[in-house]
């Protein structure tokens, strides 16, 4: 299988492969064996997409999910923020992938309890939907 993972021609079917088995990795808390899958699949991303991709990105964020699970809080923000960078720069500033991003960011400082900080990352994230669904959803409430 190696072999096949070296080839140059469908490294993005073998990273989404990866990237699948890091889900299923990380749902049965094999955490580290995981993070090694997400990151084989961010360096094939990388190699078949470019080092700025949404696919990078998408791979950034899962990493950063399984290292906040182990409460390696530095490491998930330092992930978080390099997706938030492609995401912004590829998507813009306003697309809903970039609230999510901003959300899950919020949630680790939250965990840190740096509340300030996750409040003023929640409310980026609130801009970025209320300016795309609308602000009817406070009415909701």
């Amino acid at each position: 299988m190696r072999s096949e993972r070296e080839r140059p021609d469908g490294k993005g079917e073998v990273a989404k492969a990866l990237c699948v088995l890091g889900n299923a990795q990380e749902d049965a808390a094999q955490l580290e064996d995981a993070l090694e899958s997400y990151d084989e699949s961010r360096r094939l991303y990388e190699a078949e997409d470019g080092a700025d991709s949404t696919n990078v990105a998408a791979t950034l964020n899962n990493m950063a999910i399984v290292n906040q699970k182990q409460c390696k809080y530095d490491a998930a923000m330092a992930l978080y923020e390099r997706a938030l960078a492609i995401l912004e720069a590829k998507l813009g500033k306003c697309h809903p992938e970039v609230a999510g991003t901003l959300n899950s960011m919020a949630i680790v400082k939250q965990e840190q309890g740096k509340y300030d900080a996750a409040m003023a990352l929640y409310e980026r994230a609130l801009a970025i939907d209320e300016a795309k669904l609308g602000s009817f959803t406070r009415s909701l409430l």
